[in-house]
């Protein structure tokens, strides 16, 4: 069995603290945090991380001052960082891995990861999806259900399937 991250924790006794225990609604966010904490995640200060997230490993970063809202899934084979002051709407997605083409008989072929960075200040609407690889700039918005397939600039709002840019926003 394989350890993930910088944890002592195997993959099925992580699976259980961080999608069984730890994202049990019965737990207050900074009672979750400890938990998770505790298996590897490196978590900052004052991050509110709601119940009933999944989480596959602790190739795991949140900034300072983050929201992890309700049913986010982080699908991390890859790492994830999530800056600070960040949120993350209901049912977020993050996926860090996909697979090749295969040939006829199984069009999945191997698996490949790229890890996926949400930078300081950015806002994740709900059921957004963040797809491997990306990069979503500094203070930007992706919109409700968005499906992100390249990088975000900076200050951009993101919307649509595939997300596009509708408009750029100013520091204010």
């Amino acid at each position: 069995m394989r350890a993930y991250g910088d944890s002592n924790l195997k993959r099925p006794a992580f699976t259980v603290l961080a999608n069984v225990v730890a994202s049990s609604p019965l737990l207050r966010p900074p009672t979750r945090v400890r938990l998770l904490r505790s298996g590897g995640i490196e978590i900052g200060h004052n991050v509110d991380f709601r119940s009933y997230c999944w989480i596959y490993s602790n190739r795991l970063r949140i900034g300072d001052d983050t929201f992890i809202s309700y049913g986010c899934h982080i699908e991390n084979r890859e790492f994830v960082n999530i800056g600070a002051r960040c949120s993350l709407a209901n049912q977020v997605a993050i996926i860090t891995s996909t697979h090749k083409f295969g040939p006829v008989e199984q069009r999945a072929g191997d698996l490949i990861a790229s890890a996926v960075t949400i930078q300081d200040g950015c806002w994740i609407g709900a059921r957004a999806v963040i797809l491997p690889g990306i990069t979503v700039g500094r203070g930007c918005v992706v919109g409700a259900g968005a499906v992100v397939t390249r990088d975000c600039d900076p200050d951009g709002i993101y919307l649509g399937v595939p997300a596009r840019l509708t408009r750029s926003l100013d520091d204010g």
